[in-house]
């Protein structure tokens, strides 16, 4: 995975929450985990399909950021779709009144 020599480039911080869903993690999350070492990383991996956008998803990932003790200067990298990529970055938007953001898109 080259892009994840490109991600290192974009992370502001050593902080990292990644978001990415059933059939993506499998493919390309150990890639990526790979390439952030030495970061401090969080993972949440997701349901595919739609109803993933919902409230209770951010509220999830609120709470799983909360309980990794994200900072402010955490950066969301969003890896997937169009669905993961609009809830990340809904999540990125919201956190702390707005946190760092990469989308790594697979479709």
């Amino acid at each position: 995975m080259k892009q994840g020599e490109l991600i290192r480039e974009f992370v502001v911080s050593s902080e990292v929450m990644v978001v990415s869903d059933e059939t993506v993690a499998p493919l390309y999350l150990d890639q990526l985990l790979t390439a952030l070492k030495g970061m401090r990383v969080t993972s949440q991996i997701l349901p595919c399909g739609e109803d993933t956008k919902s409230l209770h998803t951010v509220n999830q990932l609120f709470d799983t950021m909360l309980e990794a003790s994200c900072s402010r200067s955490v950066t969301v990298v969003a890896l997937g779709g169009g669905v993961i990529g609009d809830i990340a970055g809904f999540v990125a938007a919201c956190y702390h009144r707005g946190v760092e953001f990469l989308q790594v898109p697979t479709t």
